[in-house]
């Protein structure tokens, strides 16, 4: 399934992103490698219905706005649940 090169790949930009969030956000995310993992299948889908948006039109817009959609919610469900973050405080 991928599974290991999924997680390398998440645990690697949350490594190097996280001296900034860090410095800007002062929290730290503690599901972020999971909401990342359950995200993440449905990235290359929607760049490629962005690019067959901009080629083809209003067609491939449709089914891409409806994904970008299922991206947001799943993202904000994450957001909002209660254990979500570690305020670090720390500049």
């Amino acid at each position: 399934l991928g599974l290991k090169s999924a997680l390398a790949t998440t645990w690697a930009a949350q490594a190097f992103t996280s001296p900034l969030i860090f410095f800007y956000f002062k929290n730290f995310s503690v599901i972020a490698t999971i909401s990342n993992l359950v995200i993440l299948p449905a990235i290359p889908l929607a760049m490629l219905g962005s690019f067959l948006a901009l080629i083809i039109g209003k067609l491939a817009a449709a089914p891409t706005w409806l994904l970008f959609e299922l991206l947001l919610k799943t993202t904000h469900f994450f957001a909002s649940l209660p254990f979500a973050l570690i305020d670090v405080g720390a500049s």
